[in-house]
């Protein structure tokens, strides 16, 4: 009986198969490498490459060739032009002596508070615009003549009296206006004279002056001149009538000669109206009177001009008067000056306005006015 050995059979088969894995293993791994190195130039392709910059180097710029230098001509040097010399400083605002305006505003009476008071700082010094000057009747514009020789005035002096005034300050920006009282006391005593003056609001001195002196043949002759104002300090006016024969200040180290005719800034007012009793023919319409007037720091001449005749209300009367104006010198913060003169009262100042740069004015009125005991009763 023949018996199939099939173990031999299966061998064959065997290796056909293992041979066939084998293969099948190798052909997968070919193929994932070969997918990898696929996938691995696709990312690369998709990837930009970095953006590559060109420089470029500019060529180095040509040598500028130096100029040769030049030799300016020798100048000699300008001379310096000589310095104008500074004309002292403007005498005292005019008559603070016999006006008595406080540096404050007066306070209101009537119970309202006052309101935009005046400005008393100085004023940011602003200087003058150039303007075309125009034709004026202001005698401190017109050209100065030679003013070496006091003007030499006939004079005759007004009897003592007090006079009261109301004082009223008034604002040019429409502010209400503000109230007080002053006085003055003019004492004629034949050979020598004295002039005191107050103001006050209620029982609160503002302001006091006192004006003493003589008489010479120009007619009032101040000897000293001295005035107190609230929260400032006392100063004094000398007129030094010796071998010094000079004006000096308490408060100033200037100086001035002594020549006739001086005045302070309350004595004028009386000399004004003794020039008025003793030299009528002064008092015309356009006519000018020329005084030298110390402050309590200097000097200046006041050229007065007459404005005319008026009649105005005193003390609920209409009175005539003589107006005289002292205008500010042009470009200047100086405050024009008004006195009213009465020729048929002993010639008394029964009106004073001073007027401010800003518009603003203290006004007095004269409310009374009585003789002093060594003068006959009006």
């Amino acid at each position: 009986m023949f018996v199939r050995n099939s173990s031999s059979k299966t061998k064959p088969a065997l290796r056909r198969v293992m041979i066939i894995l084998i293969a099948v293993v190798l052909l997968h791994a070919l193929a994932i490498d070969w997918a990898g190195d696929k996938f691995q130039a696709l990312q690369m392709q998709d990837r930009e490459p970095p953006p590559i910059a060109e420089v470029q180097l500019a060529p180095p710029a040509p040598p500028t060739p130096e100029a040769a230098p030049t030799h300016k001509p020798f100048k000699p040097k300008a001379k310096p032009k000589p310095q104008q010399r500074i004309a002292p400083p403007d005498a005292a605002p005019a008559l603070a002596a016999i006006t008595a305006p406080p540096p404050d505003p007066i306070p209101e009476l009537s119970g309202t508070p006052a309101t935009d008071p005046v400005d008393t700082a100085l004023p940011s010094l602003q200087a003058p615009g150039h303007e075309v000057a125009a034709e004026s009747n202001n005698p401190a514009d017109k050209p100065e003549e030679d003013k070496s020789a006091p003007v030499h005035y006939k004079v005759e002096l007004p009897p003592s009296a007090e006079l009261k005034y109301d004082l009223e300050q008034v604002r040019a920006n429409g502010g209400n206006p503000s109230y007080g009282s002053s006085k003055i006391s003019w004492q004629n005593l034949g050979d020598k004279y004295q002039v005191t003056g107050e103001a006050s609001v209620l029982f609160i001195s503002l302001f006091k002056f006192t004006s003493e002196g003589v008489f010479d043949s120009y007619g009032i002759a101040p000897v000293t001149y001295s005035e107190k104002r609230i929260r400032r300090s006392e100063t004094a006016t000398h007129f030094n009538r010796d071998e010094r024969n000079n004006i000096s200040f308490s408060a100033s180290s200037l100086s001035y000669p002594i020549k006739g005719g001086e005045q302070d800034t309350s004595s004028v007012v009386w000399e004004l109206a003794g020039i008025g009793r003793g030299d009528r023919e002064k008092f015309i319409p356009g006519a000018q009177i020329d005084l030298f007037v110390a402050g309590t720091r200097d000097a200046d001449i006041w050229s007065i001009l007459v404005v005319g005749q008026e009649e105005i209300d005193i003390d609920h009367a209409k009175m005539q008067t003589w107006h005289v104006t002292r205008f500010p010198r042009a470009g200047s913060y100086e405050r024009k000056i008004d006195i009213w003169l009465a020729p048929q009262d002993q010639w008394y100042p029964v009106k004073i306005r001073q007027t401010e740069k800003s518009g603003d004015y203290y006004e007095m009125t004269m409310t009374s006015v009585r003789a002093l005991p060594d003068q006959a009763a009006r």
